[in-house]
């Protein structure tokens, strides 16, 4: 628990110093909803990379036995590109939404 909670107190704290330092401040339920989808967003991230790991087994291969250009791949399409696309798509769906109303 106490790891827990030193990982996230810098976050804290510099989400806070750049709320308190922005002059134009969005709404604090907009900052709740899409903090809330990137939240969600990590689950659809475990959903994609479990689907993709069946198809492409280099997703979910131990790193430690891969090379350079392997390990490139792993990264970037296995992890980088699924975690963007599932945080840009909930954060896309929430703004959408919001300047809808």
């Amino acid at each position: 628990m106490y790891l827990i909670f030193v990982s996230i107190l810098p976050v804290i704290i510099l989400a806070c110093y750049i709320y308190n330092k922005d002059k134009d401040k969005e709404p604090k339920k907009l900052l709740f909803k899409l903090f809330l989808g990137g939240v969600c967003s990590t689950f659809l991230t475990l959903a994609i990379t479990f689907v993709l790991g069946n198809f492409f087994p280099i997703i979910v291969t131990d790193i430690s036995q891969l090379d350079y250009f392997s390990l490139f791949i792993h990264v970037f399409f296995g992890i980088a590109l699924v975690e963007e696309f599932s945080c840009c798509l909930f954060l896309m769906f929430i703004i959408c939404n919001y300047l809808s109303y």
